[in-house]
């Protein structure tokens, strides 16, 4: 049985903050509880999670991409 593949990227935006520590914690987090709810809510399987930190202005802000996949039946 073969399956069309329905790709989604979803992003999640944090900051500005002034402590990295903090900033590192909270993007762990956020991408867990994401992965965890696109699977056990929504039946999405999760194919990857990146991060990105950005320094602007003398403040940190942190990006997280959680790319899932739905397959549906042809």
């Amino acid at each position: 049985m073969s399956a069309d593949h329905n790709y989604e990227i979803a992003t999640i935006q944090l900051g500005p903050y002034d402590d990295l520590a903090k900033l590192t914690a909270d993007l762990a987090n956020h991408a867990s509880t994401a992965a965890a709810l696109a699977w056990q809510a929504e039946g999405q399987v999760v194919v990857s999670i990146s991060h990105s930190i950005t320094w602007i202005a003398g403040k940190l802000f942190g990006t997280v991409l959680l790319t899932t996949d739905e397959q549906t039946p042809n």
